[in-house]
């Protein structure tokens, strides 16, 4: 473990997970040889996720709350899209990062450190990182007209069931996961569990876009 590491492995575990761990983590990323930049890039995101943190390292502010607010409305999307890009070439892991790290601290989109800072940030708190390179040859896909064809073997009933539980109020996450189960496990084939999958991603999807609607307009209202 470098230097580097040690230091950014304290400050995630000591100081709150905010925008101003981020700005330190910033400077700490970028002060450090180029070589060591992506695998830290990469740390920080997983740190930033599933460290706990004791809170107790008060940290400088380098981002107000509400520059934190007004910058994320101006880059955040520039960011997302940029990150989605890099992904759908399915770089190797190292790649991935060494591309993104390069995109937060040279790209003329992002005009200042506040607005590298607001990147990185916005990239910590994103759900779809950390990044993994994924087999894509072995992916199934299908037209349009076999995967109706494949819901319409499964049944509008077995769909509506499963908005059901996926709607419902369990005491515990695994009930709930549990009746999935067995819904897939009686189905016949690899191909009906893929569709049937398909539904679930999409639900959470539509309540992830849901959300994210939702705090673009209380921000809005707040201008």
């Amino acid at each position: 473990m470098t230097n580097a590491n040690e230091k950014m492995n304290f400050l995630i575990s000591n100081a709150k997970a905010n925008v101003n761990l981020a700005a330190v983590c910033f400077q700490l990323i970028k002060s450090a040889p180029v070589d060591e930049r992506p695998k830290l890039l990469e740390d920080f995101f997983v740190g930033y996720k599933s460290t706990p943190t004791t809170g107790e390292l008060k940290l400088p502010i380098t981002i107000s709350d509400e520059e934190e607010r007004k910058y994320m409305i101006r880059y955040g999307k520039l960011v997302d899209t940029h990150m989605e890009e890099l992904q759908k070439q399915n770089l190797s892991e190292k790649d991935f990062y060494a591309q993104l790290w390069t995109f937060i601290c040279e790209s003329p989109v992002l005009p200042n450190d506040k607005a590298r800072i607001i990147a990185l940030f916005d990239c910590a708190i994103d759900k779809r990182l950390p990044y993994f390179k994924l087999d894509r040859d072995r992916v199934l896909s299908m037209e349009n007209e076999e995967y109706q064809d494949v819901c319409k073997q499964i049944g509008d009933d077995t769909f509506a069931k499963l908005e059901f539980i996926l709607n419902g109020d369990f005491d515990q996450k695994t009930e709930q996961a549990s009746l999935v189960v067995q819904m897939m496990d009686k189905m016949p084939d690899y191909t009906q569990r893929c569709v049937f999958l398909t539904r679930i991603i999409a639900h959470y999807k539509h309540e992830l876009l849901r959300m994210h609607l939702k705090m673009s307009v209380d921000a809005l209202a707040d201008d």
